[in-house]
């Protein structure tokens, strides 16, 4: 029998808000996506340390290497799943 992964998906709003609602999404569910989590590119590691045993990955669409950045990150998808 072929079990399929549960997936939930989150809106952020900023991840700082967000943490208590990803601790309990990550005991209830395999993977995790997150979107609007307002994170830049470099940023993104830090979600690998807010829930022990869950692992994420993201793509931000800003670039940072730009001298002047002159909105707030958006379009960052990141998928966070149980480290096996």
């Amino acid at each position: 029998m072929l079990l399929r992964p549960t997936t939930l998906r989150l809106s952020c709003k900023g991840h700082n808000g967000s943490i208590t609602e990803l601790v309990s999404f990550s005991k209830v569910s395999d993977i995790v996506c997150l979107h609007e989590t307002w994170l830049m590119s470099n940023e993104l590691g830090i979600l690998n340390d807010v829930v022990p045993g869950l692992s994420g990955v993201g793509v931000s669409a800003v670039d940072i290497s730009a001298d002047l950045l002159c909105c707030r990150p958006y379009a960052v998808v990141v998928t966070c799943a149980e480290v096996c």
